[in-house]
């Protein structure tokens, strides 16, 4: 690297400064991270469409199901009410979970140059000296800190999107119960 950080290096192939910290580095650097929370978004999404379509129908047979609970039969009508609820609730509370990892805000992490905030918020020239300037040990300090941050935002993403997921299949079954009801009943 050259000595002077404002001019651009014209040699990107010499090995690094420090051998023994390649494999670290070439680990930190090669980590799939950044995946996981666009992935736990999209499940989020998928969450938010299915129940979304689910209280939709549940909400067209609304008639249906106030008619059912107005039967003679008590205990149908205290069924078919309890079920409707559980549904609601449990469709309600799948979406609150999903929405929560949807936009679940990044931890805080260290200033450093892996992150488009910090980035962001330095002119060009000073990022590019920066960048110019660092060395393999400071690099990879910034890429561990980076990692750790979006593993610890994906563990709490897909954390909730469990916690959707089991409110989910719930609210599917009582929603396959009140359907099935008007079939039979």
């Amino acid at each position: 690297m050259p000595s002077d950080p404002t001019t651009t290096p014209t040699d990107f192939s010499s090995p690094p400064h420090d051998p023994a910290i390649l494999g670290a580095l070439r680990l930190a650097l090669c980590t799939p991270v950044r995946e996981y929370p666009p992935l736990g978004d999209r499940k989020a999404v998928s969450i938010l469409t299915i129940n979304g379509l689910k209280l939709t129908v549940a909400l067209f047979f609304s008639g249906e199901i106030s008619d059912q609970a107005h039967t003679d039969t008590l205990l149908t009508a205290a069924e078919t009410i309890a079920v409707a609820v559980g549904f609601a609730i449990s469709a309600f509370a799948a979406c609150v979970f999903a929405f929560r990892a949807l936009v679940l805000p990044m931890p805080a992490m260290p200033d450093g140059l892996a992150y488009y905030k910090h980035i962001a918020a330095r002119n060009f020239e000073t990022y590019r000296a920066e960048v110019y300037a660092s060395d393999d040990r400071s690099i990879l300090r910034q890429m561990l800190d980076y990692n750790y941050t979006l593993a610890v935002l994906s563990k709490e993403k897909f954390r909730l999107l469990g916690q959707s997921i089991r409110c989910s299949r719930l609210a599917f079954i009582l929603f396959a119960v009140v359907l099935v009801s008007f079939v039979f009943l």
